[in-house]
C-alpha cells in the first residue's frame, strides 16, 4: 500500500503517444505552456496525490540532456498534503510529431522521502494542477455519498411500503420516531452528516441518524465528542453553509478528515454547520490532533 504512488511510471506515461483523449481536461495556460491533466490517473491515497499531466509549449524549449527542442512533456507529479510540496516522479519528452526524444525519472523517490520535493506555492502552474486535483476529488466522494444516500433512501421507502401494506395504521406512528420529550429538550437531535468524509476514514466511519444524537461531550473543553467507540473534535461552527464547506475544504488540502454535521439548534437560530476532524481510537489522539491544528 505505502508504495502506491510509483504507479509503473514507465508504462503510465506511455499510454497516449498518439493523441490526447476526452479524459485529459485544460486545467493550467500559463506564459504561452498550455497544461493538461488525466482524471482516470488522479489517485488520492493517506496524505498524498498522484497525478499524470501533458504540457504543450507553444514556442519549443530547450531542457539539459535532451538535444532536440522539446513540443511537449509528460509527467508523473506526487502531492504531499501535509507539508504542501510536490515532486516530479518522471517525465517524457516529446517532438512536435510526439515522437519520445528523452525522459527523466526523480532517483531514489519513495513514499516516505522529500527528494527534490518543492513548496507547491512556489511553482503556479504546478498550484493549479494541485487545486484541479483537490476539486475533482472532492467532487468524486461526493458524489460517491450521494449515489450510497440514493440507494439507503430507496431501499427505506421499499421498506417503508411493504410495512404499510401490512400494517397501514402501525406505519403511521412509525413515520416519526422523534418522541415528543426530545421536541421539549430543545437538544440537538437532529444531526446528519452534509459533507464528504475522506475515503481513508469511511472505513471508520458511523452513520449517524437524523433521529438520534449519537455524539456526546467527551472533555471539558467542549470540543471533543464521542459516539461511544471513536472520537472527533469540533474546529468551528457556523451558520453560513458555504462557509463551513470553505473551512472543509481547507482542512482537507491540510491531510485531515474534516467533516460537516449538521445541528438543529433552535434556541440559537435552527440550523448550524459544524465543522469536525475524526475519527480517532481515544480521546488523548483527538487531543493531540486537536494541539498540532493550533
Amino acid at each position: 500500500m505505502k508504495n502506491f504512488f510509483i504507479l509503473f511510471l514507465i508504462l503510465t506515461l506511455n499510454l497516449f503517444a498518439q493523441s490526447l483523449s476526452n479524459k485529459w481536461v485544460l486545467v493550467s495556460e500559463i506564459n504561452g505552456e498550455k497544461i493538461f491533466v488525466d482524471t482516470t490517473t488522479i489517485k488520492h491515497l493517506e496524505n498524498q496525490i498522484t497525478v499524470l499531466s501533458f504540457t504543450f509549449f507553444e514556442k519549443p524549449k530547450s531542457f539539459p540532456s535532451i538535444s532536440e527542442k522539446v513540443a511537449s512533456a509528460k509527467e508523473q507529479i506526487l502531492f504531499t498534503l501535509l507539508n504542501q510540496k510536490y515532486s516530479r516522479i518522471g517525465t517524457l519528452y516529446y517532438d512536435d510529431k510526439l515522437k519520445i526524444l528523452g525522459e527523466f525519472s526523480t532517483p531514489g523517490l519513495n513514499i516516505n522521502t522529500q527528494t527534490f520535493a518543492e513548496p507547491i506555492d512556489s511553482n503556479q502552474a504546478i498550484k493549479n494542477i494541485y487545486n484541479f486535483c483537490l476539486n475533482y476529488i472532492n467532487k468524486k466522494e461526493q458524489i460517491s455519498l450521494e449515489e450510497e444516500a440514493k440507494i439507503k433512501n430507496e431501499k427505506k421507502r421499499e421498506f417503508l411500503k411493504s410495512i404499510t401494506e401490512k400494517n397501514p395504521a402501525e406505519n403511521v406512528k412509525k413515520e416519526n420516531p422523534i418522541s415528543s420529550q426530545e421536541k421539549k429538550s430543545g437538544k440537538d437531535s437532529t444531526l446528519k452528516i452534509v459533507d464528504a468524509r475522506s475515503s481513508l476514514d469511511k472505513k471508520n466511519s458511523k452513520t449517524m441518524s437524523s433521529s438520534s444524537d449519537e455524539w456526546k461531550l467527551a472533555d471539558d473543553s467542549k470540543t471533543i465528542f464521542t459516539d461511544g467507540t471513536k472520537f472527533a473534535f469540533q474546529v468551528s461552527s457556523w451558520k453560513n453553509k458555504a462557509k463551513a464547506e470553505s473551512e472543509v475544504r481547507k482542512l482537507k488540502a491540510k491531510g485531515y478528515n474534516a467533516f460537516i454535521v449538521e445541528a438543529n439548534v433552535p434556541e440559537k437560530g435552527g440550523i448550524w454547520y459544524r465543522v469536525r476532524v475524526g475519527y480517532f481510537n481515544s480521546i488523548d489522539e483527538a487531543q493531540s490532533s486537536q494541539r498540532k491544528l493550533k
